[in-house]
């Protein structure tokens, strides 16, 4: 149910503030675990300062750049999936 509270907020902001008025930025795509998440249960999604996507999930966190994937799990040594981002943007 969170997940898809999440979801909503992405879009309900985006349409609301006018972004995706007759813009290419409003290209709906989607993501799941074939594509590079290491789970299905996205909590956070993040932007950092370089545009790069963080994604938090049920089974480790992940990096998107736009064109490859890099996960981070507890095999990498992640501790737990809780993330946020500081006053200065960064992770």
């Amino acid at each position: 149910m969170k997940t898809w509270r999440a979801v909503m907020l992405v879009v309900l902001a985006c349409v609301t503030s006018g972004v995706c008025a007759g813009s290419a930025l409003c290209g709906w795509q989607t993501f799941g675990v074939g594509d590079g998440l290491p789970g299905w249960d996205v909590l956070g999604l993040f932007e950092d300062r370089d545009e790069n996507l963080w994604f938090i999930t049920n089974w480790g966190i992940a990096l998107y750049d736009g064109v490859t994937w890099r996960n981070f799990t507890a095999a990498d040594g992640l501790g737990g999936t809780a993330a946020g981002r500081s006053r200065g943007g960064t992770m």
